[in-house]
């Protein structure tokens, strides 16, 4: 061998020894985008204006953001799971929310209208306490002709979403008999503390039977009720059987009740059921009952629960030990089946619903978990301890396109990863930024990342710059490379300084002409280079040129005015900073946007080759054009690396010993 040929790039495999690697996989491959086998940038981060409600300020801290419409954004500190109504066409469009307080707190209900104002209703309904008394009322004359009828009384509340919640105890010691004529009035007990959005109590009695069927709805306010006497101890005046006996409120932060805890990480499943975990314990709602998850429902793992993914067939349980699969179509009749496997769950921010499968965080790498059995996939590219030297407990991840995007603190940096589950030489590449939280909007097929404390949405701004490093060629005769070319569609345009000359045109009303080309056109600035705008022609007159970032507030950064707009020597120069963001706009500060249009900003173009002979760096060549260049003589080396890095597309890459060799290719 005296040279070699790139015509396809892959991604990294660190547990294969860099010499062993298939010759188009690479030791570095940053922010490489590979999916077409070429070598490509990932798009860059795209700014995004959003307010969240509840007058919430994204920042660094944010752990949580949830897209509940195009209005709505919910946003949080705390690792929150958010899940949307299992109701159908539900009027009150209701979110059900767990984590919010964290083990000191309780899962919540929200809805649109009050989301706003950060107002949440304790989810579930409290279980009433005992009837204070229940007392028959007026004397009866139809006793020696009748046989009393034995009653006992109880009630539950109800909210003004008419979600009821379970029965008082009925006492024996309140059973009173009736006769037809007479009456009963109970008093209820103080009603419960605590932001339930209680309207009503609803009362029932036992019937000849002993089931307990509806009496009555009496205001929350009301003290007491009277069940006047009927004429009859028949059940004609009753209603319905009670039907929320078996029901229970949702673990909350009573410890005495609770001493595992809240309810946490809500997922929604099939036919209306939600579920949650509180330590051990898997605990499901009544189907389309999401404020009810009766006791009878609840299983229990061997140790203690870190997340909850829906799959296909059942319910994926992570614990700190071995997984379990729950089935069931009825949350009555759930049936979980432990998993025999040791990869336990390191990190609840890192289990992402894939589609088909679910993938998580183990001690020994990235797991997939789908209806038939657990896989490790990383396990050909990373040994255990370069996983762990991720400390995947720290790991927070997001699905795009197909794609698992992982960020992790090692301690040392914040990066990210993105691993291609559909396996190949590509699956495993590395991200230059660190993001704390995310949304994946599937309507709309966007991901929402929150970097550095700013909203970003993930690949739809410009170029990022990559880096991609070859395995080590060995040659076993020592050899000099002589030349070497970059094929590529386009190669870098340099720019150190350009000016705009302005002019005011009327075209259905007032717009910025810039060297003569359309009216109010956009524009397109790179990081690092200098731009003048030339104010100085008569039009510019009272039409003062400045910039704005994508939120709208004035961006003045690298910006120099000089003069008055419409006389000689007026401008203004902008030298684009290195951190300048995505997206800018220019316009007229007396009469607005209108005269001007967006500006998008892009990293200055480059495309770079290094050679490395034996470990050390031999040449640096900033890349041009398609033509051959001469590469540094004197010296012979048996092992050879290329590192590419530029934010512009590469078809290929060719270096060898002489250019004949490499004409013949």
């Amino acid at each position: 061998m005296t040279g070699f040929k790139l015509q396809t790039f892959g991604g990294k495999a660190p547990k294969i020894f860099s010499r062993l690697l298939p010759n188009d996989m690479a030791q570095v491959a940053t922010n490489t985008r590979l999916d077409s086998g070429r070598l490509e940038p990932w798009k860059g981060n795209a700014s995004a204006s959003i307010t969240p409600v509840a007058s919430y300020n994204i920042s660094g801290a944010t752990k949580t953001i949830f897209r509940y419409s195009s209005s709505i954004f919910i946003g949080s500190d705390e690792d929150i799971d958010i899940i949307r109504s299992p109701i159908a066409e539900d009027q009150h469009e209701r979110l059900y929310v767990s984590g919010i307080g964290g083990s000191s707190g309780y899962p919540r209900m929200t809805t649109a209208a009050i989301v706003g104002n950060g107002t949440y209703y304790k989810l579930g309904i409290p279980t009433p306490d005992s009837l204070t008394s229940v007392t028959v009322t007026g004397s009866s004359s139809v006793s020696g002709t009748e046989t009393a009828e034995s009653r006992s009384y109880i009630f539950t509340y109800v909210s003004a979403f008419g979600e009821e919640g379970p029965p008082c105890l009925a006492l024996t010691s309140q059973v009173v008999d009736v006769f037809s004529d007479q009456g009963v009035t109970g008093v209820f007990p103080n009603n419960p503390t605590g932001n339930h959005n209680l309207v009503t109590k609803r009362v029932y009695r036992t019937d000849a039977d002993g089931t307990f069927r509806f009496v009555a709805d009496i205001s929350i306010n009301a003290t007491g009720f009277s069940d006047a006497a009927s004429g009859s101890t028949s059940n004609i005046n009753l209603g319905e059987e009670i039907p929320t006996s078996s029901f229970d409120a949702p673990a909350d932060d009573v410890s005495a009740d609770h001493p595992d805890g809240p309810l946490l990480g809500l997922v929604s499943m099939p036919n209306g059921i939600l579920a949650g975990f509180s330590g051990q314990t898997v605990a499901f709602s009544e189907a389309f009952q999401p404020h009810a998850f009766p006791t009878s429902y609840r299983l229990t793992m061997k140790s203690d629960v870190v997340a909850l993914a829906p799959l296909s067939n059942g319910l994926l349980v992570l614990t700190k030990e071995k997984p379990a699969v729950i089935q069931g179509l009825d949350p009555e009749s759930m049936t979980m089946t432990e998993v025999d496997s040791t990869l336990s769950c390191v990190s609840k921010r890192s289990v992402v619903d894939m589609g088909e499968f679910v993938l998580y965080a183990s001690p020994d790498g990235l797991v997939m978990a789908t209806d038939s059995g657990l896989n490790l996939v990383t396990e050909p590219i990373l040994s255990r301890d370069q996983w762990q030297a991720l400390v995947p407990s720290t790991i927070v991840a997001f699905q795009y396109e197909g794609h698992y995007l992982g960020f992790y603190n090692d301690g040392t940096e914040s990066k990210g990863f993105i691993f291609d589950p559909r396996g190949g030489k590509n699956s495993y590449t590395k991200l230059d930024f660190y993001a704390t939280a995310g949304f994946n909007d599937l309507e709309n097929d966007e991901l929402y990342l929150v970097v550095g404390g700013s909203l970003f949405k993930f690949a739809q701004g410009s170029n990022l710059s990559f880096t991609w490093r070859t395995k080590q060629f060995y040659t076993q005769r020592p050899i000099n490379p002589g030349v070497a070319k970059v094929n590529a569609d386009s190669y870098p345009v340099s720019v150190s300084a350009q000016t705009f000359v302005v002019t005011v045109v009327n075209s259905g009303g007032n717009k910025y002409v810039l060297n003569g080309g359309s009216p109010a056109a956009a524009l397109s600035l790179q990081r690092g280079v200098t731009y003048t705008f030339d104010q100085s022609d008569n039009t510019n007159s009272n039409h003062p040129l400045r910039f704005k970032d994508a939120s709208g507030n004035s961006y003045s950064s690298g910006v120099t005015a000089n003069g008055t707009p419409g006389q000689a020597g007026a401008s203004v120069v902008f030298e684009v900073p290195a951190n300048a963001p995505d997206s800018l706009r220019y316009y007229c500060t007396i009469h607005g946007n209108g005269m001007g249009n967006v500006i998008t900003v892009t990293d200055s173009q480059q495309m770079t080759l290094k050679l490395f002979a034996d470990g050390s760096l031999k040449h640096t060549q900033n890349v041009t054009d398609s033509n051959l260049f001469r590469l540094p003589s004197g010296y012979k080396a048996n092992e050879f690396e290329v590192e590419l890095s530029g934010s512009l597309p590469i078809n290929e890459v060719c270096i060898y010993e002489s250019a004949e060799e490499l004409s013949d290719q």
